[in-house]
């Protein structure tokens, strides 16, 4: 076995056949090799990262530091950039919440309280820094240029080793409040925002060290590049946060021009992105090369088949000429004969008189984000092998139905989880409800007289039932019934919809299938007599593709 196909093979493993859900998270050659053995190229999401967005919007799941990343790992894309400094989600936790506190806690203090541009004019001056560490740090090369940034990030007390940018932005908003400290009281009384530009604590400023690493990077053909990952628990719930996420977007937004050799990517949660819209002080501009991650049902079989033809591939070869080689998986016929050939045609429901399809039931068991089906499927055929079941036989029916089952749970606390930090006792709130509903469809109207008796006003951000009903849309919990037939109904959720879901008094509520039997809505032993299956919209294969509606 190659060095290559062993590396791959601790990736794609018998446990998880379709590898693991993370995304990669370093910039390696060996990651390289894996981001295009895994990642699908023929979608929606993949030309949306071609366009190079400054912000890219998604649900965790949906593929946000792929995308972000994305440049490096492909091949036309590699190498235009250099420094590359990236800021990881895994180290953002402690640092990154420690500047977002500090830069909080001077906008309490300052007078006169300071607007956005000056704001921003911190969080620019902080990647800046970042930048002239890295170029001072990456060996010198004798020029002018490289001796007045050493020289600076000296003065600054910055460390030229340091290789996390989280610790470099830290102890560079550090050395400006302390020298804002040590200034004069007449100087003081301007305020620390706006002698941001003017901070300096030795014979070279900000102004000129800037100059000098725009005067370097030009002379390359590459640019800097700076990539901020997922910010999963941003505060927008007071004054000063909105304004310090207000400013650090004007400034991401500013670094999108021909004249500054360097840019700025960050990933936007979209747990959040209603939030963070109405905090941004020039929506336009703020989110002018933004890109919204979406992902409809056919590329997530897609993904999800590339995957699994490469654990056939490393593991199984002998198969592959017959579950792989002959269809191709670049395209919708050739994909659906792929599952076909590997899943059974349909699966038993909770319900005893119901048989679903196969693959609709697996993928409105999840909200059209990549890693749920990853994991249902992970799962599916890891125990489908280590029951004995060979490569080449499909899954048993009921095997995909226990799975399911066992495995909605999690995936309904991977979405709670996601909103944690705007609705932090959701997990109280949704069993203390949800208990009493008795029926995966219900009234505008019958959800709110429940929500009353139950006794939970005034938890995490919930005051009244305006604002239970909100959390609920947001996690994806509930939807608005659109249709019904003989077999199923259909619901439009939020997670799918350009725009805020919103509901009239007289609309019927449909409870996602994640949250149904995991709440107590409904158990295998009190199932009502009219029960039919929630399908999301999105979740049939004939359904519309409605992401140019976010365009």
């Amino acid at each position: 076995m190659s060095d290559e196909i062993d590396f791959l093979g601790r990736f794609f493993t018998h446990e998880q056949p379709l590898g693991r859900i993370e995304a990669v998270e370093h910039i390696s050659e060996q990651d390289r090799t894996l981001f295009r053995k895994y990642f699908h190229q023929s979608n929606r999401p993949y030309e949306q990262i071609k366009r190079q967005p400054t912000m890219i919007v998604g649900r965790r799941g949906a593929g946000k530091t792929d995308a972000l990343l994305a440049h490096e790992f492909i091949p036309q894309l590699s190498g235009r950039y250099d420094p590359l400094i990236y800021f990881e989600a895994a180290d953002a936790a402690s640092l990154f919440q420690n500047i977002l506190f500090k830069i909080n806690e001077q906008i309490r203090l300052d007078r006169p309280k300071p607007m956005v541009e000056n704001v921003a004019a911190l969080w620019s001056r902080v990647f800046w820094t970042v930048i002239f560490q890295r170029l001072a740090a990456s060996g010198a090369d004798g020029s002018k240029d490289q001796k007045t940034l050493s020289e600076f990030i000296r003065s600054q007390r910055i460390s030229l080793s340091e290789r996390n940018p989280y610790q470099t932005a830290f102890e560079a908003l550090m050395a400006l409040l302390k020298q804002s400290e040590a200034q004069e009281s007449s100087a003081k009384s301007l305020g620390f925002f706006s002698q941001v530009d003017r901070l300096a604590d030795g014979p070279i400023g900000y102004l000129d060290a800037r100059e000098a690493a725009a005067r370097i990077l030009k002379s390359r053909t590459q640019k800097g590049i700076i990539l901020l990952d997922s910010f999963e628990t941003l505060d927008v719930t007071n004054e000063e946060s909105k304004l310090t996420i207000s400013g650090l977007l004007r400034s991401v937004s500013r670094f999108h021009d021909e004249q500054i050799p360097v840019e700025v990517r960050c990933c936007i949660p979209a747990e959040a992105y209603f939030y963070v819209t109405e905090v941004s002080s020039n929506l336009l501009k703020d989110f002018e090369r933004q890109t919204v991650l979406h992902w409809n049902a056919m590329e997530i079989l897609q993904l999800c088949a590339k995957r699994y033809a490469a654990f056939i591939e490393i593991h199984y070869p002998a198969a592959q000429n017959e579950l792989v080689a002959r269809y191709d998986l670049t395209t919708r016929p050739g994909t659906l004969a792929f599952w076909q050939r590997l899943l059974p045609e349909s699966v038993p429901n909770a319900s005893p008189d119901l048989r679903e399809e196969t693959i609709p039931y697996l993928l409105r068991h999840t909200q059209l984000l990549p890693r749920h089906m990853i994991l249902l499927l992970n799962r599916c055929f890891s125990q489908h092998l280590s029951q004995g079941g060979k490569i080449t036989e499909p899954v048993a029916d009921k095997l995909i139905t226990t799975v399911v089952r066992n495995t909605e749970g999690q995936i309904a606390d991977q979405i709670i989880s996601a909103y944690k930090f705007i609705w932090p006792n959701a997990r109280e709130l949704v069993t203390a409800v949800f208990k009493e509903l008795k029926h995966n469809v219900l009234g505008v109207g019958d959800l709110h007289r429940i929500f009353n008796r139950s006794g939970m006003r005034g938890l995490g951000n919930v005051y009244e039932f305006p604002d239970f009903l909100r959390m609920l849309t947001e996690l994806g919990a509930v939807g608005r019934l659109i249709r019904k037939t003989e077999k199923y109904i259909v619901a439009a959720f939020e997670y799918s919809e350009p725009f805020r879901l919103l509901f009239n008094g007289d609309d019927d509520l449909c409870i996602h299938p994640c949250f149904t039997e995991m709440f107590r809505v409904i158990s295998l032993g009190s199932i009502p007599s009219d029960y039919l299956p929630v399908y999301p919209l999105g979740a049939n294969l004939s359904d519309p593709d409605r992401r140019p509606l976010f365009d």
